[in-house]
């Protein structure tokens, strides 16, 4: 497939700037680990077709130093030594948790830990819901515990991907109300209620609906969200940054979060079903900007003091391996069954002429012996070669039907190998 290579490279890199303890540092090579940040890479290894399965042991040792790093009260901080837990980061927790659940081999020495510890971070999620029914940055913290969009986000992600819908659990389909109350009159959503809109929660906002079952992409709540995105074009910010700002409890001055709206845009458009020219562009955008040594950047390194570049490089495999699952294997998948079908379709259509051909003459060769011997042959001769006839139409409607059904096994399992091909 198209992004078998630098999905390769982005893998690698990430691989080389694991730390001792078992994380992924959390911006950039030799920064401190990050649980944030390595939970979404194990989210973007497991969730790749590319990944080598022979390679799951790095993935366990990630695992391990994410089960260590639960704070005392429940949840994650975003990093080694952080004194609260974080919504964001116990939510792409809970998400790694929930994948690493499914791919982990029956008999591995984590399953358990991993299945307990899922529990801890979805039940910590569903206590620290706000009134509103969002999620702050740090439920936990005394100053700033107002709902974003950003932390309610990712607290659905990890809830969704642990099993949890607006359709069986109150606690997503009250988060589902929350986000949808929260739309701004220009079908648009900001960082807060109140906020002005931009495509970044906007995207945000579609995806969380959309993958939580509260909307469908038919959805008028979903296509007006869209109609928003694509006419905020100008607003796309394409290796620079948007950023949200917070007041930490006790710290002397302000955590900035930035925005990666490329992904977000794009995770969106996939979830969807959006095919405008607009997904060209962003791909190609992420294929473009790809450094050499495998990773992306948040912002061009020449724009940042220090530059981010471990998460974005995570969420830019996820987002090309939603792409060639949801967009591009499709395409070639319905190319492949269109030659197949056309293919084989010839072969069926000379096959049923042929034999209607052969079923003619038969018949026609039945009417000759019919007319000339009927008036002479035995009242036993006669009723075989009634006989004789119903069965030669009972014989071509049994090769019509078995011509048939052998075309169509040969175009689903063509389909099937191009399919499998393209995968490995």
């Amino acid at each position: 497939m198209p992004f078998r290579e630098p999905i390769r490279k982005a893998t690698d890199f990430l691989l080389r700037h694991v730390n001792d303890d078992g994380g992924l540092c959390a911006t950039q090579p030799d920064a401190p680990s990050g649980y944030w940040t390595t939970a979404e890479a194990i989210e973007a290894f497991l969730k790749s077709v590319h990944y080598p399965k022979g390679r799951l042991d790095r993935v366990e040792s990630m695992l391990g130093f994410i089960l260590e790093g639960m704070c005392e009260g429940g949840g994650w901080p975003l990093l080694v030594g952080g004194l609260r837990a974080s919504t964001m980061a116990t939510g792409h927790v809970l998400a790694a948790l929930a994948i690493a659940e499914r791919e982990l081999r029956p008999d591995s020495r984590l399953r358990e830990h991993v299945i307990r510890h899922k529990e801890l971070a979805a039940n910590w999620l569903i206590e620290k819901q706000n009134r509103d029914h969002g999620w702050s940055i740090e439920p936990d913290a005394e100053t700033d515990k107002a709902s974003r969009m950003i932390s309610t986000t990712y607290a659905l992600r990890g809830l969704v991907e642990a099993g949890y819908t607006a359709r069986d659990s109150k606690t997503v389909s009250q988060a589902a109300d929350y986000i949808q109350s929260a739309a701004n009159h220009d079908h648009g959503w900001g960082s807060q209620v109140g906020n002005a809109s931009d495509p970044c929660n906007t995207a945000r906002a579609v995806t969380c609906l959309i993958r939580c079952s509260r909307s469908r992409p038919s959805d008028r709540i979903v296509r007006q969200a869209l109609g928003f995105i694509v006419k905020s074009r100008a607003r796309w910010k394409f290796g620079q940054a948007e950023t949200e700002t917070y007041v930490a409890q006790g710290s002397s001055g302000e955590t900035v979060f930035n925005m990666n709206t490329p992904y977000d845009l794009l995770e969106a458009f996939m979830y969807a079903g959006y095919r405008g020219h607009e997904v060209r562009e962003l791909v190609s955008w992420f294929l473009r900007s790809q450094e050499d040594d495998g990773r992306w950047f948040l912002e061009p390194a020449s724009r940042q003091t220090k530059p981010i570049s471990t998460w974005p490089t995570s969420e830019a495999i996820i987002a090309l391996e939603l792409v060639q699952a949801q967009y591009v294997r499709p395409v070639f998948d319905n190319a492949a069954r269109q030659s197949d079908r056309y293919r084989y379709w010839r072969a069926a259509t000379g096959f049923l002429t042929l034999a209607v051909v052969a079923e003619y003459a038969y018949i026609r060769g039945a009417y000759t012996l019919i007319r000339e011997w009927w008036q002479v042959m035995p009242g036993s001769l006669r009723q075989n070669l009634i006989l004789y006839v119903i069965f030669g139409v009972l014989v071509a409607f049994g090769v019509t039907v078995v011509g048939n059904l052998v075309t169509r096994w040969i175009i689903e399992r063509r389909a099937l190998a191009k399919r499998k091909g393209a995968d490995q």
